[in-house]
């Protein structure tokens, strides 16, 4: 059992994208549908170690962070103990970023036009 337990119904998520604009929109609508939001990070250099310390449930993070480091991070965050689970978003191609995440280890994949908090739990079950 993690040592941070949480409740069935408030899962925990750290927000990894370089625009703080966007942050903060997936903060409001996360949080409104009951995520409890960990932390908001801007470079995935910072957010294994920060994810390594908070240990949430899910990550997500923007796929195509500085030069594709969103996929990086993705295979870095499977790497640790209890690894959350791992949501890459993009405003690009979706099926091409699919076939990128299979490709690269364990992971899951959303298009930023149609993100939704129902749609990232159901990415998840």
């Amino acid at each position: 059992m993690r040592h941070n337990a949480r409740m069935p119904d408030r899962r925990s998520i750290v927000i990894v994208d370089e625009h703080a604009a966007f942050r903060r929109v997936l903060r409001q609508m996360l949080e409104s549908d009951g995520w409890r939001v960990l932390a908001e990070v801007a470079a995935p250099q910072e957010a294994a170690t920060v994810c390594a310390e908070l240990r949430p449930d899910v990550v997500l993070a923007d796929a195509r962070a500085v030069d594709a480091q969103g996929f990086d991070l993705s295979r870095r965050l499977q790497a640790l103990p209890d690894a959350p689970s791992v949501v890459l978003i993009t405003g690009g191609d979706v099926e091409l970023m699919a076939g990128r995440v299979a490709d690269g280890g364990r992971g899951r994949f959303a298009g930023r036009a149609r993100l939704s908090s129902g749609g990232i739990a159901s990415l998840l079950s």
